[in-house]
């Protein structure tokens, strides 16, 4: 009996015929076939027990002298060609497969006896089915390699494995052909046993199936009640059936118009798919790019917060902060329409990786519309575990949905490539911290087995060790946890400036997850949603600042992306190569995936830096351990053989970490003597002469054998014989990882001293340069690093923002025929769109961030705005105003105001509650600048005082206008007229009267101070104002929020 799927219970059912089990593993829908107008054949790869009879005579030893490949013809009867044409099929690629009849030779027009298949079909053995394993192709050249978790996802599913086999069709000879006006797909189609109809009904109504789907039905079924995963069983409504999911796509046109909610395409189950297509010409595709899309559903639920940085005063027309959430699906989807606007296969898309955040994520629909009620389900700490809250598989099946879109609507290929995030399995905080609770938490991850590795939350299991052996011989118990977890206390408490005396108790106050730390986990999250860290904590509520683990990177996390996008880790594609003899390529691609393993602590490296070749600290931009492998390597060095045999053809590489990428303080005008470093094998080696293999050129890239790859691939100017030529070097690396948009150019350079270095002699952004950016093939590689695909990303061309220049989703195009590179942007804006759209960089959002990162004085960022303590009265009611050297330059402030918060009681004694508008004049030259209240602001200023020093609440709004900019136009694609608002703390300083008494009110001569709050306050909301003042606005306690329903 050959293999079958698991489906609850065995699903071997003798009372029907056996039957061949297959796995698709090329092509798929991360790695379609592609084939050219004249190619007479084709080639896809499918792994199964045993297939047809081995014909000894025909082998072949493999190019690398380390495997063999094998002919499956040393049959008469060809059983192998027959198998295939019973079972493989190819149908559209929308709806569900057609039923077929496996009894007769359908692939080729075959009846029982499957004739014509014999001269149609040819088999080959290539490799075993097994992890990590290398594929070959028919001719013993490097083809891909398969991922670890799809042979893991596909066995725990009931597939019994085997090898690996190469599939070779005669493209005439198919009864259903490949189409030039759509893509089809193949499938492998088998009658479901009795047991299957019975586990899985929907999926097994008809008569027959694709195998694959039904592998892909246990891989979610087993996730769903796998306590690690907690899959999604039906996001439809309705009860899944026997053992099966109730899973469907979303319909992607309808969900990237909303911005609270997602829709269905209810038609259109979850499924298998293996994209095929005719091109129409011989013309190079054209090279689309997308990276860090970062689709994550939590948008969806902070849409829905009504909240506001000023409530009840209609004077406030600023949009509830949950309309300023930049939603990365909506934005990816409109980019995805950009780059496949002709809807002709033109075009291929490069996506490569961070498709999403983290693999489980909050399930919009359970978020309701109160605040309380939203801040209450963003606590992940409390609910990570709750049943259906934080499933998996939404991100996921977003992510699927607008692939196919790709395919179906656009005609657009896709290939894929995993990233990081894929890895990820949990939420972070919206501004999470390194906080005590977070760094003793990670401590105890890092040197003990005292914390569940397979679980988070406050159910997490903790199994501390509790005693130890003293000097008199009997047993005390101690604070520390071991030696090592003693010395990371110490290590973190003075690295980060943390006070964790207890390790074990620090961990279990659960609450003091949520305390504010001026460390910042991410800095950059809240600017990723186009949001102020006030505006998006507001949104989030006073969890924003949890961080439930240190080591969210998990490979097993993989797997879905493995199981349901591609199986192949790593490809090699050679368009227009028949499959069965040598031939010239159009376009040769090599897309590598991110490899099985982060480093971003990199606390191997700390404290001994200046001895090793790693000069980026700890807290990294993650770097991928394992990668370039030697399997990689193999691959890369078949991409050079297949370029040198075809006249013209480009080779290009795809890969999610980066190869060049500057740290983003470091700006594109850096001069190239800056901006070297040594290719090395390895972060841990010594550095030859005393230079970095990895420092600030180079952030969020490879570990191991960089190395070979500039050595080998790399076409620069100053290479010597040894080195790529434009014959055999990559043309173009694409890569994305850094969310900074970058065009580079290296060369090789000899310093008077010390080995050869690779030196970045070219850095540009091709969304802001005036001059049209060109990378011809065939002259010298460029490294070319796309921004975020649906977040805001980032750039710093010359510390126009003190590095923190915003800039719109978006990707890269280039047209190999002229080497022309272009960026793909979107920035829609509630008044271009009509909707709640947020994409358009806001100003207010770069400004505010400088004003927070001042703070920490390694960032080296000068205060943006500020206001100079002053004896107002004295000063006839003026203020002078400092500003940044970069503010001033910019010359971006129109106007400042005031917003003041002032209660009372009125002659009933109920509770008044005002919000005063304070308008002062403000003036600016190059000497000074000042602001100036009205008369009628000065009763305002000292009322809102009441008895004390400070006020209740203010804030500072400063209204912005287009800013001067330099040489290329950054501000075209900024929002630079919504106001920047800050909270602020208005008071006077106590004065001392004559005979020691104390004033603490206003007078004659106070002190008055205009100021950002220090710490918590200065960066999100004072929780406790909002929930005594506003609590019919749905507003509660930060501690309600915080704690679990149980322990009020």
């Amino acid at each position: 009996m050959a293999n079958e799927p698991k489906t609850g219970a065995s699903v071997c059912d003798c009372s029907v015929p056996a039957q061949q089990v297959a796995v698709i593993l090329y092509p798929s829908l991360g790695t379609p076939m592609l084939i050219a107008p004249a190619q007479k054949k084709c080639s896809l790869f499918i792994a199964t027990a045993s297939l047809g009879v081995a014909n000894n005579d025909g082998r072949r030893t493999t190019q690398d002298q380390r495997s063999g490949v094998m002919p499956m013809d040393g049959d008469e009867a060809k059983t192998a060609a027959a198998t295939v044409a019973r079972h493989l099929r190819l149908v559209g690629m929308k709806g569900t497969k057609p039923e077929t009849d496996v009894r007769v030779g359908g692939l080729t027009g075959d009846g029982p006896d499957c004739v014509k298949a014999q001269g149609a079909i040819k088999v080959w053995r290539v490799a075993k089915f097994e992890a990590g394993a290398l594929i070959y192709n028919q001719k013993g050249e490097v083809f891909a390699t398969l991922s670890p978790q799809a042979a893991g996802a596909y066995t725990a599913s009931g597939f019994k494995g085997g090898h690996v086999y190469e599939v070779e069709l005669d493209i005439d000879k198919l009864a259903v052909q490949p189409k030039s006006d759509a893509f089809m797909s193949f499938a492998w189609m088998v009658e479901p046993t009795a047991q299957q109809k019975k586990s899985l009904p929907t999926l097994c109504k008809a008569a027959t199936v694709h195998s694959q789907d039904l592998l892909v039905e246990s891989f979610l079924a087993a996730q769903v009640d796998d306590p690690r995963y907690r899959h999604q069983p039906t996001n439809t409504g309705h009860a899944p059936r026997g053992s099966e999911t109730s899973l469907v796509e979303y319909d992607v046109v309808q969900t990237a118009r909303k911005t609270r909610s997602l829709v269905l395409d209810a038609s259109q189950r979850l499924a298998a798919w293996h994209p095929v297509i005719r091109l129409p010409s011989n013309t190079p595709l054209k090279l689309g790019h997308l990276s860090d899309v970062h689709i994550n559903v939590r948008h969806s639920a902070l849409a829905k917060s009504p909240a506001r940085i000023i409530e009840d005063d209609s004077r406030f027309d600023r949009p509830a902060v949950g309309a300023r959430v930049c939603n990365s699906f909506n934005a990816l989807k409109e980019l995805f329409d950009g780059i496949g606007r002709a809807r002709k296969p033109d075009t291929l898309l490069l996506l490569t990786g961070d498709l999403i955040d983290f693999t489980r994520n909050i399930d919009p629909r359970l978020v309701g519309d109160t605040i309380g009620e939203q801040w209450k389900k963003f606590n992940v700490l409390n609910n990570f575990n709750t049943r259906g809250l934080y499933p998996r598989g939404q991100d996921d099946m977003l992510a699927f949905s607008l692939v196919r879109y790709a395919y179906n609507e656009l005609k657009l290929p896709v290939f894929m490539t995993s990233g990081n995030h894929e890895a990820y399995t949990v939420p972070y905080g919206i501004s999470p911290r390194i906080n005590d609770w977070g760094g003793a938490m990670g401590v105890l991850e890092d040197t003990t087995d005292t914390l569940d590795t397979r679980s988070w939350g406050r159910e997490r299991g903790f199994t501390p060790t509790t005693t130890v052996r003293t000097r008199h011989g009997g047993q005390q118990s101690v604070s520390s946890i071991g030696a090592p977890a003693e010395l990371g206390r110490r290590v973190v408490n003075s690295n980060k400036g943390l006070g964790i005396q207890d390790l074990a108790a620090t961990y279990r106050d659960f609450d003091s997850a949520s305390q504010w730390h001026n460390n910042k986990a991410n800095e950059g999250i809240a600017a990723d949603h186009n949001m102020t860290i006030y505006e998006a904590t507001l949104a989030y509520g006073p969890t924003y600042a949890q961080a439930l683990t240190g080591n969210n990177y998990r490979t097993e996390n993989y797997d879905w992306f493995y199981t349901l996008f591609t199986p192949l880790e790593d490809v090699l594609i050679a368009l227009g190569v028949e499959p069965d003899r040598p031939s010239p390529a159009t376009q040769v691609i090599a897309a590598l995936g991110w490899g099985q393993g982060e480093n971003f602590k990199n606390l191997t490296m700390s404290g001994v830096a200046v001895t090793t070749t790693d000069r980026q600290g700890t807290g990294i931009l993650p770097r991928a351990t394992q990668s370039f492998s030697r399997k990689q390597l193999q691959l890369l060095g078949q991409a050079q053989i297949h370029k040198r045999a075809s006249p013209g053809a480009s080779l290009t590489v795809a890969t999610h970490f980066t190869i060049i990428n500057y740290d983003e303080p470091l700006p594109y005008s850096t001069a190239p003597t800056q901006a070297r470093f040594i290719p090395s094998s390895s972060p841990l080696g010594a550095p030859l002469r005393g230079q970095p293999g990895f420092n600030h050129v180079n952030t969020g890239t490879c570990e191991i054998n960089q190395d070979a790859y500039f050595e080998r691939l790399v076409c620069a100017d100053g290479g010597t014989i040894a080195n790529a030529t434009p014959e055999t070097g990559v043309d173009w690396h694409f890569s994305g990882h850094s969310h900074r948009s970058g065009v580079y150019e290296v060369a090789w350079c000899q310093p008077a001293s010390g080995a050869r270095m690779i030196q970045v002699t070219s850095a540009v952004d091709p969304g802001i340069r005036n001059e049209t950016v060109k990378a011809p093939a065939r002259q010298r590689t460029r490294f070319i690093v796309s921004s975020c695909g649906g977040p805001v990303g980032k750039q710093n061309l010359n510390g126009e923002l003190d590095n923190w220049t915003l800039r719109p989703p978006s990707g890269t195009l280039l047209d190999p025929a002229t080497g022309i590179i272009t960026q793909v942007k979107t920035q829609r804006s509630s008044r271009s769109a009509g909707a709640p759209l947020n994409e358009k960089p806001r100003l207010a959002v770069a400004l505010d961030y400088m004003a927070v990162m001042s703070r920490h004085p390694e960032k080296n960022i000068e205060t943006p705005l500020s206001f100079v303590p002053t004896q107002l009265i004295q000063q006839k009611w003026r203020v002078p105003v400092e500003m940044s050297a970069t503010v001033a330059r910019l010359q971006c402030i129109s106007s400042i105001r005031f917003w003041v918060f002032e209660s009372g009681r009125d002659q009933e004694k109920q509770v008044t509650k005002q919000w005063h508008l304070l308008t002062p004049a403000f003036e600016a030259n190059a000497k000074a600048s000042f602001i100036t209240f009205k008369t009628e602001d000065h009763a305002v200023l000292i009322g809102a005082l009441g008895k004390g020093t400070v006020t209740a609440q203010a804030f500072c709004e400063v209204l912005l206008r287009q800013p001067k900019f330099g040489k290329n136009d950054w501000t075209k694609d900024m929002d630079c007229t919504d106001s920047w608002f800050f909270p602020l703390e208005i008071g006077v300083f106590w004065t001392v009267r004559k005979g020691g008494e104390t004033d603490y009110g206003a007078t004659g001569t106070s002190t008055w101070f205009f100021r950002r709050p220090a710490m918590e306050q200065g960066e999100v909301p004072d929780w406790k104002f909002l929930a005594e003042n506003y609590k019919d606005n749905g507003y509660v306690q930060p501690q309600e929020a915080i704690n679990p329903d149980d322990k009020k």
